[in-house]
């Protein structure tokens, strides 16, 4: 199962993945922050740390014309 996940904080979008986890998902469909529009940097840091608070796959989510973010 893939659980859609994220946020538009990483505290958030640990939070989700984390009950996601929790509720048996094999997956994370986890969206960019798309609010504050982070850089490239950003991005990676907050992926790194959804990444570390669970052990389940991530799969990136980016609507690159509705978030204004790149990946």
């Amino acid at each position: 199962m893939v659980a859609g996940t994220g946020g538009n904080s990483t505290h958030e979008a640990i939070e989700l993945t984390v009950s996601a986890a929790e509720a048996g998902a094999d997956y994370s469909l986890s969206v960019t922050p798309y609010y504050n529009r982070p850089t490239q940097h950003g991005l990676f840091e907050h992926f790194q740390a959804v990444a570390r608070a669970v052990n389940l796959p991530i799969i990136l989510y980016n609507v690159q014309d509705a978030r204004g973010v790149t990946c």
